[in-house]
């Protein structure tokens, strides 16, 4: 961007930022416009349905009862490719979104060059998002607007038809692009100098992946995977059946064949260290940790309000899918006990229905408080999310286990307090900024509540401005120096 400095007077860096917010806008935009597309198909669907709103108490009632799918939604066939040559990535996201390409981006497309193939499988195929799922969509495209130096970014899927493809259609639809513009789902052809990072998570398609990771191995590819927890070995309880053994055997490929495993805490580092130690064998991977983002880019956000309650009360958000780890029974059973003693203290729970709690969100739908103390935003996005942040006095996080706990810094980057369940990954995160509670029980969270909500007309809740916020630009480029780290020994590793 020189040459931008010596026309305009604007330094590189600030440039640089130009062209990132244009393009986060352009992503914004495009995700919004999918998201109407979706409402516009199901409005025409209610227009040919007169039965649509009789029936709907009953479609809703059976989807929370849906038991979970036997497996996930299968693999596409690569696309046949046409022989062109395949365009940057990042030069195509400043291209569209109208900003000159930086001269440090076009020599990547003198030739093929080094490439860090960002495994996207899941999310091609169905986009939820949230959880994981929105981690790798942020890290992404955060890994696209700065990639590693001398690296392209390329985001890859595991095909069918067997190995990895360029997840050029998936590209397309994320910029709004049209397909032939972005290039063919082709194998990939990888070589020695390519890296691949497995940011998303497939532990459905272990045998895909075993096949696939080997392939590049014997290619001279170094492997970096991103664990998020540990959770379905620790507590398999909490997951639909069939799970935790998935879990088990990917985890064990990971172990067995990864160069890196690149945990999102400290905690989950210290967890698969100890798996790694107690499994044994000659080979261990490189274990190292970094930290999840949490702005959630208010500017590119349409302004929201919530269609809620009175706004003088004290008002506590639970962010999360409704799910057994998240601890969504126990707070509606403490806020009940509330509420029965005259409180007026409202709940918000932000989330979509996950598995496992049917009669849960049966309750949630149906409650007498439901829209008077208690409201529950099915389906939240980013927008959502950030009003839930604004509008709330408090977020509670009552989960019983996490790999990181996202809506901590995300609560704390919003100046919202925080009380939290005594979980050792949370004091990792939140430190001395977040209030913490203990106990399982309904009766023990509301004392919890009542005794915060004393110490918080007093000014005696813990500040969260001490908090380690960071910005999912931040986590990017934390996740870069990791892998950029590989070949160097992990403390605590032989």
């Amino acid at each position: 961007m020189q040459d931008v400095e010596r026309r305009t007077g604007v330094s590189e860096e600030a440039s640089g930022e130009v062209a990132r917010r244009l393009a986060l806008a352009l992503l914004a935009l495009q995700a919004q416009q999918q998201r109407n597309g979706d409402l516009l198909a199901e409005l025409a669907a209610i227009k040919r349905s007169r039965s649509w709103r009789l029936t709907a108490s009953l479609r809703a009632l059976r989807a929370w009862l849906r038991p979970a799918p036997p497996g996930p939604p299968p693999l596409e066939p690569a696309i046949p490719g046409k022989g062109r040559v395949l365009a940057d990535p990042t030069r195509l996201l400043m291209q569209r979104a109208g900003v000159e390409v930086p001269t440090s981006r076009r020599a990547t497309d003198a030739g093929p060059g080094p490439r860090l193939l960002v495994d996207v499988t899941e999310l091609a195929l169905v986009d939820h998002g949230a959880g994981i799922q929105r981690v790798v969509r942020r890290l992404l495209v955060e890994l696209l607007l700065a990639p590693s130096s001398g690296m392209r970014t390329e985001p890859v899927r595991l095909a069918a038809t067997g190995g990895y493809v360029h997840a050029r259609a998936f590209l397309a639809r994320m910029l709004g692009m049209d397909a032939d513009d972005a290039g063919d789902d082709t194998p990939v052809l990888a070589g020695p100098g390519d890296r691949l990072l497995a940011l998303d998570l497939i532990r459905d398609r272990v045998p895909e992946a075993s096949a696939a990771w080997r392939e590049l191995r014997s290619r001279g590819v170094r492997i970096s995977v991103v664990v998020y927890d540990l959770l379905p070995l620790s507590n398999p309880q909490w997951f639909p059946d069939g799970v935790p053994a998935r879990f088990e055997s990917w985890l064990d490929l990971v172990l067995e064949v990864a160069d890196q495993a690149l945990c999102i805490s400290r905690t989950v580092a210290g967890e698969v260290r100890d798996r790694s130690l107690a499994r044994g064998g000659p080979r261990h991977p490189e274990i190292r940790s970094f930290g999840l983002g949490a702005d959630l880019e208010g500017w590119l956000l349409p302004v929201r309000r919530l269609p809620l309650l009175a706004t003088d009360q004290p008002r506590f958000v639970v962010v999360g899918t409704i799910e057994p780890r998240k601890g969504h029974a126990q707070a509606l059973a403490a806020f009940e006990g509330l509420w029965a003693r005259g409180s007026q203290a409202q709940l918000l729970i932000a989330g979509r229905y996950g598995w496992g709690l049917g009669d849960l969100a049966n309750r949630l739908r149906s409650h007498p408080e439901c829209g008077k103390r208690l409201l529950w935003i099915d389906a939240a996005d980013d927008a959502d999310l950030a009003a839930a942040y604004r509008e709330s006095t408090a977020l509670l996080a009552p989960s019983r286990g996490e790999g990181f706990g996202l809506p901590l810094v995300e609560a704390a980057a919003h100046g919202l307090p925080v009380l939290a369940r005594d979980l050792p990954v949370f004091h990792e995160v939140g430190g001395a900024g977040v209030d913490y509670f203990s106990g399982e029980s309904p009766a023990e969270l509301q004392a919890a509540i009542e005794d915060w909500l004393r110490r918080w007309e007093t000014g005696g809740i813990a500040v969260p401005e001490v908090v380690a916020a960071r910005t999912w630009r931040d986590s990017a480029r934390a996740l870069l120096l990791t892998i950029d780290a590989v070949g160097q020994s992990a403390p605590g590793m032989p």
